[in-house]
């Protein structure tokens, strides 16, 4: 029996086609809500979903370039407390995350890496903006006065 898989499970992810014992189908992944039967209506659905699918991704990965090429000309500015060239405390991933935010850039919770930046001067940090997009974010720190 084949049938389409239309949440992630052991027997593949989402849209996947499996063939599977009939028994196996009809009293656990149908019964479930893991599958779907094969037929005419539910091949519609999944060419509907890829083309859904495709037009999403395709759409965030314009998003996300867009995004990349503004925060590449961006640099963020911190300010550190020193003595004689003695660096006290640290810039921290969630210091960047809230100057990000509060410049109106809206980045999910791990796109920026761990970052602990304990010296003056300019950092680069790669921060993943989506599959295969990363954008090199410029930090720079100074010591305040």
């Amino acid at each position: 029996m084949k049938v389409i898989i239309i949440k992630k499970c052991k027997d593949g992810n989402v849209n996947d086609v499996v063939e599977v014992s009939s028994g196996y189908g009809t009293n656990f992944l149908i019964k479930n809500g893991f599958a779907e039967p094969i037929n005419k209506s539910s091949i519609s659905k999944l060419k509907d979903r890829e083309k859904f699918n495709k037009d999403t991704f395709d759409k965030n990965l314009e998003l996300a370039n867009d995004l990349k090429f503004k925060l590449e000309e961006l640099t963020l500015s911190f300010e550190l407390k020193t003595t004689n060239l003695i660096v006290h405390g640290s810039i921290t991933t969630k210091q960047v995350n809230i100057k990000l935010k509060d410049l109106g850039f809206v980045l999910e919770k791990h796109s920026v890496p761990s970052v602990r930046i304990d010296s003056l001067g300019l950092t680069k940090v790669k921060v993943k903006l989506f599959d295969k997009v990363e954008a090199t974010l410029k930090i720079m720190v100074t010591k305040s006065e």
